[in-house]
């Protein structure tokens, strides 16, 4: 029997990810490489690991994968990075603003533009549902909580793809290149939109609200810069991904998809469960700041943790049937997908808001699409699962 080593860059993960994670759970689900380095796979591990204060960032060690540059330094001064008492402080800045209360006013915004982006499409046999449709919402919807001019966001479609898939394991120095490249211009731009908030104090978009923090020195200049690049990468990635996720999911699944369109009270539901099953992000990473057990297994301080919220997602011992989309699962709710704990998912609340008017106007507007031709999966990716392409024939 071959001894088993997780590498998420292999070509037998990237074909089929969750053979993998089943592998894992079932063998090994505490395995750990020669490197220190474990990876985890039960729903129940993975959920108190992230929950433990034990579990940190630790940014000196993390960030050291990344070669010095604006990339890394972008990573050194996004929230995504930080631990307390850096985390909390940042985060707090801007918080308040993707409360559930907070976000209730945006949901007349985000059904507008979904209605403009759909009139778009009518007349069309086919289109990619990725580029236009679930990339563009997300896009509209962070950056009009930013208050970015609506002729400049086609700069964060050119800027997001480099600077994700410069977090990817394995790549190499032309991706990074690439990475460095996006985050200058990302930067450049936003500091100068941020200069502008500075001479113009007293807005009420999410940049103002962060200028008026770094005045109150709760952030620095860099930490604001960085920070807006990091909510407008975030804010729409995550969304995009559980949009096209999802929709492939019905697609693949006739019967969920005619039980939704009879029931549609279950969109809520059915969103979660989008989200079990297919998740934005397969992978996150930890470092222990002191020992911790499972079982029997001791895991020594500041080994290396990756957490596979995707495998604890399809856990059987959680959830029953998981590789079975059931938009009725009663506890669909309690998937890993936006993590949890401290760096739970700050737009979470957002993304689950932008899934359901997004897939519910889709399929109101044309209940007869279906597959135009196979999808094409994202190139080089292992912690942000998803589609570059997905083909759809409008009128059956």
């Amino acid at each position: 029997m071959t001894a088993l080593a997780f590498d998420p860059t292999s070509a037998e993960y990237r074909a089929d990810p969750n053979a993998v994670y089943r592998r894992f759970r079932r063998d090994s689900p505490v395995h750990a490489n020669p490197r220190n380095i474990w990876f985890l796979t039960r729903y129940r591990d993975v959920a108190a690991v992230l929950a433990d204060k034990r579990a940190i960032k630790k940014p000196e060690v993390m960030l050291k994968q990344f070669p010095p540059g604006p990339f890394r330094e972008h990573n050194a001064f996004n929230m995504n990075f930080m631990d307390p008492p850096d985390h909390p402080r940042v985060r707090g800045t801007v918080a308040r603003w993707f409360t559930p209360r907070a976000l209730a006013d945006m949901q007349p915004r985000i059904e507008a533009a979904a209605a403009e982006l759909l009139a778009e499409l009518e007349g069309h046999e086919t289109v990619d549902l990725v580029q236009q449709y679930a990339y563009l919402l997300p896009v509209f919807v962070i950056a009009e909580m930013l208050g970015v001019p609506a002729e400049n966001r086609a700069l964060f479609r050119r800027c997001s793809a480099p600077i994700v898939g410069g977090l990817e394991p394995g790549v190499g120095k032309e991706i990074y290149a690439a990475a460095d490249r996006a985050v200058e211009e990302l930067t450049d731009y936003l500091g100068a939109l941020a200069e502008e908030r500075r001479r113009s104090p007293g807005g009420d978009d999410l940049l103002s609200v962060m200028v008026a923090n770094e005045q109150g020195d709760r952030l620095k200049p860099q930490e604001l810069i960085h920070n807006a690049a990091f909510l407008l990468n975030a804010g729409h990635e995550t969304t995009t991904n559980l949009i096209v996720n999802g929709m492939h999911a019905l697609l693949e699944n006739p019967a969920e998809l005619a039980r939704l369109r009879k029931q549609p009270r279950l969109m809520e539901n059915a969103v979660e469960e989008f989200l079990r099953i297919a998740p934005p992000l397969d992978l996150t990473f930890r470092r222990l700041a002191a020992e911790y057990r499972i079982d029997d297994t001791v895991i020594p301080a500041g080994a290396g943790l990756i957490l596979g919220l995707a495998a604890a997602n399809r856990d059987p011992d959680e959830f029953p049937e998981p590789d079975r989309l059931d938009l009725g699962r009663h506890n669909a709710s309690r998937h890993l997908a936006f993590a949890s704990g401290p760096h739970v998912c700050l737009g979470a609340t957002l993304a689950r808001y932008e899934g359901r008017i997004a897939i519910r106007a889709f399929l109101d507007r044309f209940p007869n699409l279906r597959l135009a031709g196979p999808p094409t999966r994202k190139a080089g990716a292992s912690i942000f699962q998803g589609f570059a392409s997905l083909p759809l024939a409008l009128n059956g």
